[in-house]
């Protein structure tokens, strides 16, 4: 089982990683440890058939499930998504996808019946179909209140050798990593953040990157290629398993709702129910190489918090 702060988020299967840098200056963007694959002329691609994989009985109905998702070096689901296969009968096939935008335009399309994403990207998806909801949300065990909690945080992260970057404040002329725009604690919350400091982060900062995902930021950290970036609080300690103790959080959000599942209105209502039973029920076993330890049932207003940083967003 994970240790994590107030926890979190998103954080997906071991295939790719996508590195985008955006910046003020033209130097190039930090490292990330492996160039993704070139999009495909299709619009989902399928698993690979040589990633190791448990075997799944075949349903009588035939009946396939695509389930995207934005693939994290740290995370794999494999385990997962085969037991709720053969838990439910259906075949899913994991999709993976290039970013979260692209995940939420398949799901909001129906081009893909579930899909991993946060509450931000849920709100993007819900904005272009009304009927996605989050089938089920992460939760995750607490050591400090010793309990399963539902919702995480946005950190900004350097090296605790910086003895200069104690704050926000201090960043100023300094590079920065964010991990993509359509990220909610990798971006639009830390916006919120910035702007509440007064700080816009497009000419704050001497450069700024989209690194891709939240391993990547730290990553970048430890090489030095940014002064600093933004994690979710619940994938911190994933990274200070690869890199040691050696970052130190300078800024934190108020909690956020944690990402989870959500599912295209077209899945019928029937199965919808049966894959949310078994996604409660699963073994912490089934976890145990991902970011959550377990699934719970939320309401739709339990992503109000999000809808309101959002709208707060939007009038900027």
């Amino acid at each position: 089982m994970k240790t994590v702060n107030m926890l979190t988020t998103i954080a997906l299967i071991s295939i790719l990683f996508a590195l985008v840098g955006c910046s003020n200056a033209q130097t190039p963007p930090p490292p990330a440890p492996e160039e993704p694959p070139a999009a495909t002329s299709e619009p989902v691609a399928e698993q690979p058939e040589s990633a190791a994989k448990p075997e799944v009985a075949e349903p009588a109905s035939g009946e396939t499930i695509k389930i995207a998702l934005v693939p994290d070096p740290e995370d794999d689901y494999s385990p997962l998504i085969n037991w709720l296969g053969q838990e439910t009968g259906v075949k899913f096939v994991m999709v993976g996808v290039q970013d979260y935008e692209q995940s939420v335009n398949l799901l909001a399309n129906g081009e893909v019946d579930l899909a991993f994403m946060g509450a931000g990207s849920l709100i993007a998806a819900q904005k272009q179909e009304p009927e996605v909801r989050m089938l089920a949300t992460y939760s995750y065990w607490s050591e400090e209140l010793e309990e399963m909690i539902d919702s995480y945080t946005s950190m900004i992260i350097t090296l605790k050798t910086r003895d200069d970057v104690n704050s926000l404040q201090d960043l100023a002329g300094m590079k920065f990593g964010f991990v993509a725009e359509d990220s909610t604690s990798g971006f639009r919350v830390p916006y919120i953040m910035l702007r509440d400091q007064e700080i816009d982060y497009e000419t704050y900062f001497d450069e700024f990157f989209f690194v891709g995902n939240h391993a990547g930021v730290a990553d970048a950290v430890v090489a030095e290629s940014i002064d600093a970036g933004t994690i979710a609080s619940d994938l911190l300690p994933l990274s200070i398993e690869s890199h040691g103790d050696v970052f130190k959080v300078i800024a934190e959000s108020t909690p956020i709702p944690g990402p989870g599942i959500a599912v295209h209105p077209s899945v019928q209502a029937e199965l919808q129910t049966k894959i949310q039973e078994a996604l409660v029920r699963a073994d912490p076993m089934l976890f145990e190489a991902t970011a959550a330890d377990g699934f719970v049932i939320r309401p739709d207003s339990f992503y109000d918090v999000t809808r309101q940083i959002e709208a707060l967003k939007a009038e900027q």
